[in-house]
């Protein structure tokens, strides 16, 4: 006897199956997780080193060259992107799907106990940092002043930044464009070979 056959000469049967279907169904709809940003892992990972007081072009050669040649082995690996700045080397890693970012992080942590000997003294040890949604920003704010302008970037990290970070279930305020105070320098470049100095010295 075929199944088709047997529904329609047990209605009833047939009628109270779907129902049970339905019914377990709407059970497991009313059960799974819904969250308006949920945290997905990225498969990113950012390798930052310090070198304060060094160009661009000692930050290329001593810190990000010797960094990238040391992660070029680091397993399941699909790009590399690399900045060199004064005094700060960038190294960003984008792995395949489905990477476990524990593992290739502690990978990038013992070839980067390798190399650490190698660096330059004065820089810092290498900082790993994995990335996922929950460190993009949610909302965002922008506020303009006609009176104390100068003083906006205080007023706002002791008014609003530090008061928003106290807050329980805030992961970070942060605060960018504001028009920071700045102190210029002019060098005497006779004074500076007299005492024997650099700009990096004095910088």
């Amino acid at each position: 006897m075929s199944i088709y056959s047997t529904s329609v000469n047990r209605p009833v049967t047939t009628i109270l199956i779907f129902v049970g279907l339905m019914v377990m169904g709407l059970y497991s709809l009313t059960q799974l997780p819904v969250d308006l940003y949920p945290e997905i892992e990225l498969p990113f990972v950012g390798v930052l080193t310090t070198y304060p007081g060094t160009n661009a072009s000692d930050i290329e050669t001593n810190i990000t060259r010797p960094v990238e040649d040391a992660l070029n082995s680091v397993s399941n690996l699909k790009e590399m992107t690399s900045t060199s700045s004064d005094g700060l080397s960038m190294i960003f890693m984008n792995f395949e799907y489905g990477t476990n970012l524990d593992e290739a992080t502690n990978d990038i942590r013992s070839n980067l106990s390798f190399i650490e000997n190698y660096l330059p003294e004065d820089s810092e040890k290498p900082t790993v940092m994995k990335f996922n949604s929950s460190m993009l920003p949610i909302i965002f704010y922008a506020i303009t002043a006609q009176e104390s302008y100068r003083g906006l970037e205080k007023i706002l990290d002791e008014k609003i930044v530090n008061p928003l970070n106290r807050i329980e279930g805030v992961g970070n305020v942060a605060l960018t464009g504001v028009p920071g105070r700045r102190i210029y320098v002019d060098i005497d470049p006779r004074k500076m070979e007299a005492y024997n100095l650099t700009i990096e010295q004095i910088g």
